[in-house]
């Protein structure tokens, strides 16, 4: 299932394009666990849900300024 992987685009946009708040999510448990080992969740300015975009209630609500898919475009 396509996610975010390991988050390393995460720590990307955050460090080289400035974006100020980044929410990623990421179905499978062992990238979401790679993410947490290399240090890049917890971070300041980025956060990794772990689950599937359809059923996230975290993201009931939640207004953003723009979605990207970028990991997940050639699945």
């Amino acid at each position: 299932a396509p996610g975010c992987g390991a988050g390393e685009e995460l720590r990307l946009w955050r460090d080289e394009f400035g974006a100020g708040e980044l929410v990623g999510v990421e179905p499978d448990p062992l990238h979401h666990a790679a993410a947490a080992a290399a240090g890049i969740v917890p971070a300041p300015g980025i956060r990794l849900l772990r689950g599937d975009a359809l059923r996230m209630h975290e993201l009931a609500g939640a207004g953003f300024d723009a979605v990207l898919a970028c990991d997940s475009a050639y699945h």
